[in-house]
């Protein structure tokens, strides 16, 4: 029987075909969702040395059509889209993962369509093109990304023989025929032997019967590939000898300073249920008074430190020690590994803490007792990768159970922490090298570790005794949820007066000893000028730095907190177990007054910041228009280099002085949710009243304003040190109301699919591309966005006006059952039901924020969505896209890297971009 949790009502049934195909169904009654997954046991590691990237390819050519339901007539995606449901695949290491879900009523067609991906793909010449080109386009546009390209060097100075070497994600270069093989004959021959029965897991996820989704089943996967018994080679050692004891200086693109220490530990998969390397995290990643993290930053040399595994391959495991330096620490290297290894060396000579392995199983056990249920699609997709790792009784329990340290594989990797088998990984600017990787062109440099510095570092000892971390104050005695005893359906309001509001509601659905608390404050004194902003955020960032040690026994003990700027000054969000919720709330907002903070500490996190800032300019082009596009519509927003270039002048007493005044006045905002009564919630709410206004002035709140666009369009210019080109057209509604934001969602319910299948799949224009409801505050909106490395500007724009003058073509083809289907599949996304404690408080936190007072907004919504008829929603979609004597009522943004492009395109920096636009602009009616 399978291991469930307390709250898991789902019904489930495992049962094997005759062919070995292993299947799980779970019957979810209260879904209106149906969900399939299949996983293989096969990934990167299983591609052909000569070819790398083809089971990447294979993923993508299980889309593009089958023998039964061939790519010219019938696209499975269309097909899903228009079933008011999504589909993916994502390819990892040692496995493939295909997953899709629809509207209940589409289970049959849609499972016997997605069954045929299986049994027997299409393999078009045509399509194989296409799809290389995709993947050529997609290997573009992340060739900047840092984890792949430091990804890259890891495999370049790893074992050659090992699998891990190999370039996994394939390109142009790659995916060609060759003398032997054509690349059909390639992925046929892949296919054929790795999708078999034994090598695959399905997972149906459906609010019918258990039996009746099994004849479904039995039905259309009966001929998967009868198993060929496949038996995989052992792997060699993804490291030998001249891999270790070596020094790897990385050159990163962006402004970033860290170094990794990665020792290489027996693997922990033979005996998964332990966790053993849990306590090692603990050990070394913990961040009290008197951890690692502490002895490195109160010597100047670090600001962050993380430690836990990475790849286990079964035969030996990473163990990652990730520090960020500051400046001092890259300069000063050998001062930081020395303190490292003193500190490990001391650990390695104590006895075993036990309280530290038993308060993470005893939250593990909490956590699975309590755990929340996920959304179907993530549901299946999840346990069908879970299927092959752990035995059927604990494929939901697996990754929870903790069994008690395996002493012995601890002893082992003690003794592994050891600079003979230490990989330093140091990435910074000024980085040395004599290396260029080959496919992401990653400067590095490899060397031996010193043999003097290794004997330095053998023989270190902490000045002072190691310091553990102790009993932790905040692990929750109490693990059931309260009687429920507020039966109101929403939040409803325990205070308003002077600048006060807080709503409360008790969780009465989901019956969790857990709660959420957000705290939102206006912040008058944050407002008026960018540099007001950038130092209000680099409060956040000091104020985080400073409490990491004192609040980290409560983060450890699942209660979490974050907080982020908004419009109007900052929020603050709480999240966990409610039992010792509310005295960690009132910590960290008397926290939030302290100032506890030296110029030493303002310059090192200053540095940091602004470092963060100025690395915003490597970001994917497409992406740095969707923040320029939010920076321009709204007030109070700013875009990373204008808050860079004013922070960099901030001195120290100017923060101070700043900082004092900060919270002279305040508007506050707050909800309480979750497993608290009323009496509770009452006592929260007025600590935090009193935590805030004990020597603050209550205030109003700031002002949110969105700008509206004239009729005219509007074009503008970013330039970008990427070379690929983005354009955004960004389409805006007249009016704010419940009709308008239907029209817009139903809108872009029609031009997603078409967006996607004309500008990416028969034009081939970028592997970033589509179209997207974008609203701004309440204002509904609309873009259609492209990111590409193969076209110019005024090509991408051509194709975009293209593809809307031929939309009304496009809108004759729709039918009233289409058009239903539509309606029926928005609604159902828009009212699915909430699958966790987490998505219900954000949804009525959302409701708080766009002044959806009752908490109806939604349901009008879908009043409208009903309503709107096919002839009107083609009216509307041709006024909206109607083009006039000076083009479209849109606004219009591109980003490259030439400084001038033409003279109808404004060239100038994101903050006179904004200004200029905004001046042209009235203000949108919320």
């Amino acid at each position: 029987m399978i291991k469930t949790s307390k709250h898991d009502k789902q019904n489930y049934l495992h049962f094997q075909l005759d062919s070995g195909l292993r299947i799980l169904v779970v019957e979810t009654p209260n879904s209106n969702r149906f969900a399939a997954a299949v996983a293989i046991k096969a990934g990167h590691f299983n591609d052909p040395q000569d070819c790398p990237g083809l089971t990447h390819l294979l993923e993508h050519m299980l889309f593009q059509g089958t023998e039964v339901f061939p790519s010219q007539t019938h696209d499975f995606m269309h097909v899903v889209n228009n079933c008011g449901g999504r589909a993916n695949a994502w390819t990892s290491q040692e496995y493939m993962n295909f997953y899709y879900d629809v509207n209940a009523q589409f289970a049959e067609p849609s499972l016997q369509h997605f069954s045929r991906f299986f049994v027997c793909p299409e393999f078009s010449q045509e399509k194989i093109e296409q799809e290389v080109a995709a993947i050529e386009s997609e290997f573009k546009l992340k060739q900047r990304d840092e984890i792949r390209r430091l990804n890259e060097v890891h495999k370049e100075t790893c074992n050659s023989e090992h699998p891990f070497s190999q370039f996994s994600v394939g390109n142009a270069e790659t995916l060609v025929d060759n003398s032997f093989y054509t690349i059909r004959q390639r992925l046929m021959e892949h296919f054929e032997h790795y999708f078999t029965a034994d090598n695959m897991t399905l997972v149906v996820s459906a609010p019918f019967a258990c039996e009746e989704s099994k004849n479904l089943i039995e039905t259309y996967f009966e001929d998967i590939a009868v198993s060929k018994s496949l038996k995989s080679a052992p792997l060699p050692p993804l490291f030998v000898a001249e891999n270790l004891a070596v020094q790897i200086d990385v050159r990163p693109l962006k402004n970033i300073k860290r170094a990794i220490y990665t020792f290489i530990l027996p693997s922990e998969e033979p005996d998964y249920s332990a966790k053993s390397i849990t306590y090692l995290s603990c050990l070394i990643g913990h961040e009290c008074d008197g951890s690692l993290y502490c002895l490195l930053k109160d010597a100047g040399l670090a600001n962050g430190l993380t430690a836990g595994c990475g790849l286990d391959d079964g035969e030996s495991l990473e163990f990652n020690i990730s520090v960020q330096l500051t400046d001092y620490g890259s300069q000063n290297l050998d001062k930081l590994s020395e303190r490292l290894f003193a500190y490990i060396n001391t650990i390695r000579e104590i006895d075993f803490a036990p309280h530290i392995y038993n308060e993470k199983k005893k939250l593990a056990e909490i956590a699975f007792l309590h755990m929340e249920p996920a959304k179907p699609i993530e549901w299946v997709s999840q346990l069908s990768l879970k299927m092959h790792q752990y035995p059927i009784e604990e494929v939901i329990h697996g990754d929870y159970q903790m069994s008690g340290v395996n002493r012995d594989w601890l002893k082992q990797a003690l003794a592994a922490l050891t600079p003979e088998s230490l990989r330093l990984v140091v990435l910074t600017p000024e980085s040395k090298f004599d290396h260029i990787s080959h496919y992401y062109q990653t400067p590095y440099r490899i060397s031996r570790l010193d043999r003097e510095d290794m004997q330095k570092w053998a023989s270190a000892r902490l000045a002072t005794p190691l310091k553990l971390p102790e009993p932790n104050p905040y692990i929750p005695d109490r693990v059931e949820a309260l009687d429920s005893c507020h039966a109101d359906n929403e939040p409803q309001k325990l205070i308003e007066e002077n600048g006060v509001t807080v709503w409360f509601k008790q969780d009465q659905k989901f019956r969790l000893p857990h709660g959420h608390i957000y705290v939102s404050l206006d912040l008058p004194n944050s407002q008026g000028t960018a540099r007001k902003h950038a130092m209000t955020r680099l409060f956040i960032e000091i104020m985080m730095d400073d409490v990491i040690s004192e609040n980290y026994p409560a983060e450890a003990a699942g209660l979490c907190y974050n907080i982020s700027p908004h419009q109007g000054g900052l929020t603050l969000h709480f999240n966990g177990y409610s039992q010792k919720q509310a005295a960690f709330v009132s910590r960290v907002l008397s926290q939030l007054r302290l100032r506890r903070f030296t110029e030493q500490n303002f310059n090192q996190i200053k540095q940091k910041l602004l470092a963060s800032w100025r690395n915003h300019q490597h970001i994917k082009p497409a992406n740095a228009l969707f923040s320029q596009l939010s920076c321009m519509l709204q007030n109070n927003q700013f875009a990373s280099d204008i808050l860079a270039q004013h922070l960099s002048d901030v001195e120290f007493g100017e923060y101070a002085e700043f900082v004092v005044h900060l919270f002279d006045r305040v508007n506050l905002e707050a909800m309480i949710f979750g497993d608290w009564d009323m009496a509770q919630a009452i006592q929260i709410a007025e600590d935090i009243r009193k935590s805030l206004y004990t020597r603050s002035k209550s205030a109003g709140e700031v002002a949110r304003k969105v700008f509206a666009l004239q009729e005219q369009e509007y074009s503008y210019h970013l330039t970008t040190s990427h070379s690929d080109v983005a354009v955004i057209n960004y389409f805006q509604a007249d009016e704010v109301n419940e009709y308008t934001t239907a029209l817009y969602m139903l809108l872009n319910q029609i031009l997603s699919p078409i967006a996607f299948h004309d500008l990416r799949k028969e034009k081939q224009l970028g592997y970033m591309v589509g179209s997207a409801y974008f609203p701004i505050n309440l204002c509904p909106g609309l873009i259609i966005y492209i990111q590409s490395d193969n076209k110019n500007i005024w090509d991408i724009q051509d194709n975009i006006d293209d593809l809307l003058e031929k939309l009304p073509s496009y809108f004759e083809q729709l039918d009233e059952e289409k058009w239903s289907n539509i309606q029926q599949g928005l609604i159902h996304q828009l009212n699915e039901q909430d699958t966790s404690l987490r998505a219900c408080a954000q949804r009525y936190w959302m409701s708080i924020g766009l002044k959806d007072k009752n908490f109806r907004r939604r349901d009008k919504i879908c009043g409208w969505i009903t309503d709107i008829g096919l002839e009107e929603m083609i009216e509307q979609a041709q006024l909206i896209f109607a083009k006039k004597e000076y083009g479209y009522k849109r606004l219009v943004l591109t980003s490259n890297q030439d400084q001038a492009i033409n003279q109808q395109l404004d060239v100038v920096n994101s903050f006179e971009i904004t200004r200029h636009f905004q001046n042209q602009c009235g203000l949108v009616n919320l």
